[in-house]
């Protein structure tokens, strides 16, 4: 379908979500490191605290197989800790919480972080809220199911400039009513956007322009237009069918 095919990277997560995300990883994993160092019984050893961090990083880190999380480091933080002279109770501990973390880690928290910056089911997180023209480009292509080119605005044109931001008036909503049917107009809008995963989109558009359809990775997002953005719809429509 080419919604799903070209909105795919609309879910991707952003660089913001994933710094966020580790960096809660990692202080959570320095925390935990300073408790164990700190309530456990400790024997004299170089670099004690440095090691406890070690096996807790280890154990908590996950290798990926196709996709599927494998506790690979957990295997490793294992065999050394066998090998483990000193403070082998200290370690053993580290290594439990290591494991606790690598649970924890199987929760995209990376998505949940992106979702709370980035909400979908808001129109302003896929556009421009104040356009300027002179350093955002955009222009958007309505089409038939069959993908043949009906009407291109841009940035340059002043009923192009209207309709992206009557677009942006539009309001997210749970779903579309059932009662629409099939749609059977596209929205290709292609702009200048300090995201990649948002330079490049197609919703979905029903008969009369009064909602947005947004698809991507199995999930679909709806939006209620303004009653401005249905009339210039309207007339896109209208002035390529004549």
């Amino acid at each position: 379908m080419v919604t799903e095919s070209v909105n795919t990277r609309l879910m991707d997560v952003s660089q913001l979500a994933m710094v966020l995300a580790m960096s809660i990883f990692y202080a959570l994993l320095l925390l935990l490191a300073v408790v164990v160092y700190r309530r456990s019984e400790k024997q004299s050893e170089p670099f004690l605290f440095l090691k406890l961090a070690g096996y807790l990083f280890l154990a908590a880190f996950t290798f990926r197989m196709n996709g599927f999380p494998l506790p690979a480091g957990l295997i490793i933080a294992y065999v050394l800790h066998r090998r483990a002279v000193f403070n082998r109770k200290a370690k053993q501990t580290a290594i439990l919480l290591g494991a606790l973390l690598f649970v924890i880690g199987l929760y995209p928290l990376d998505q949940s972080i992106d979702r709370m910056l980035y909400s979908r089911s808001e129109i302003a997180t896929y556009l421009h809220k104040d356009l300027n023209p002179a350093e955002d480009g955009f222009n958007m292509m309505i089409f038939t199911g069959q993908e043949s080119a009906l009407n291109i605005v841009t940035e340059k044109e002043a009923e192009g400039l209207e309709l992206y931001e009557a677009m942006a008036e539009s309001e997210g909503i749970d779903a579309v009513p059932g009662e629409l049917g099939e749609t059977y107009w596209y929205l290709q809008l292609h702009q200048d956007h300090d995201q990649d995963r948002f330079r490049r989109m197609v919703f979905e558009v029903d008969p009369q322009g009064r909602y947005l359809i947004l698809q991507a990775r199995g999930e679909t997002y709806s939006f209620k237009t303004s009653e401005r953005f249905q009339a210039l719809f309207q007339t896109k429509v209208s002035q390529s069918a004549e």
